[in-house]
């Protein structure tokens, strides 16, 4: 039979889309003993399976727009990306709650110009705490932060806290690399954030470093009303409290406080700086 398990996230809804969830119980029955004539049950999780599947993996849709509600969903979500090349576009995800990634390691959403999320990415001013990210890929189409390469996306209202984050090129809290007209981060807040971009070789030159994103040098993106704080950032060259590098243009309404911006000596130290841009294109 089909095992269901559910939390205190998930919704029952009826046809006539009234929340139901309060008015049902559902427990997870996984066996009856015949000589007592009792069932056995497990505590309720916020999964539902089918046979080997897992169709409730912490996102759902609903009327056209992705709901994440928990770990689970974000990294699913980041899945669909990677793995399955969902660049979701013209769609709008959504954050329901505050989620703790815990400091498991964190692979960015659309890490290449080859993987990208290209839709609306909307956290609904709730916060992701202890993002852990160490990013080893060493060629310098590799960005890394909760997202890694933009392209003509939209990612706005999402706060995120106590991140850790080691890259090599084009390093960010939210986002690595923006591309495309239109490509925007915006009202995102960052705090207690430890960032760190190292040189390697040529390619990926410990450059490019920013407490929101590390490049925005491409006409047309914008990274507007976004805040950092009480966060330290050290990089090769390239890098400043908000944006690493970018045009003076990209760059609106963004602010700083108690944000110190080092050169770590793996690279040229140029254009490191304890301003909003690091190095203006």
């Amino acid at each position: 039979r089909n095992m269901v398990k559910v939390d205190d996230a998930t919704r029952i809804i009826d046809d006539s889309d009234a929340d139901q969830t309060n008015n049902i119980s559902i427990l997870k029955y996984v066996g009856n003993n015949a000589s007592t004539n009792t069932a056995t049950f497990y505590d309720p999780e916020s999964e539902i399976w089918i046979g080997e599947q897992n169709l409730f993996p912490g996102m759902y849709e609903k009327d056209g727009i992705y709901h994440i509600i928990n770990a689970s969903g974000l990294m699913y979500f980041s899945d669909k990306v990677n793995d399955y090349g969902n660049s979701f576009s013209g769609k709008t995800v959504v954050l329901d709650a505050d989620i703790d990634l815990g400091n498991a390691a964190w692979t960015p959403v659309g890490q290449t110009g080859a993987t990208q999320f290209v839709g609306t990415f909307d956290g609904q001013s709730y916060t992701i705490s202890n993002l852990k990210i160490n990013n080893t890929d060493e060629g310098g189409n590799c960005s890394t932060g909760l997202f890694g390469w933009l392209n003509t996306a939209i990612v706005k209202n999402v706060k995120i806290s106590g991140a850790d984050i080691t890259g090599h090129h084009n390093v960010g809290t939210i986002a690595g690399y923006l591309e495309g007209s239109g490509c925007t981060i915006e009202g995102c807040t960052v705090e207690n954030a430890k960032i760190s971009c190292t040189s390697v070789n040529d390619d990926a030159n410990g450059d490019k470093c920013g407490g929101i994103v590390g490049h925005a040098g491409n006409n047309g993106v914008k990274v507007k009303d976004c805040v950092v704080s009480n966060s330290t950032i050290s990089a090769g060259r390239d890098a400043g409290q908000v944006v690493g590098a970018a045009l003076t243009a990209n760059v609106e309404n963004c602010s700083a406080t108690n944000v110190t911006v080092t050169a770590n000596g793996t690279s040229t130290g140029a254009n490191i700086n304890n301003t909003v841009i690091g190095r203006e294109l």
